[in-house]
């Protein structure tokens, strides 16, 4: 499955859920052949992030209502956010 770009040649759409060091290593390895999205909660990380050809959005895994602003509709999806501190599981991701 592709989709296409500003430039019209095929790629992917990717999100990626959280962007630390281990999704940001990923998408300098998918540079070129995605599209790719970004979500983090912290704010003051969009300049570097779109520095990186990644298009940012702010949203918490924690907050629902945040994450009303993706409006990407991807086609793979990179979960790199770190689960809660406390239980077993992520609920985040049940939702």
């Amino acid at each position: 499955m592709t989709g296409r770009d500003a430039g019209s040649r095929n790629v992917i759409r990717v999100l990626f859920i959280g962007c630390g060091d281990v999704a940001l290593r990923a998408a300098s390895l998918l540079r070129g052949r995605a599209r790719i999205c970004g979500l983090t909660r912290r704010a003051d990380d969009v300049p570097k992030l779109r520095a990186l050809g990644i298009v940012p959005i702010v949203a918490d895994l924690d907050d629902f209502a945040t994450l009303q602003r993706i409006r990407v509709a991807p086609q793979a999806v990179l979960h790199c956010a770190p689960p809660p501190s406390d239980g077993r599981d992520d609920p985040r991701t049940r939702r």
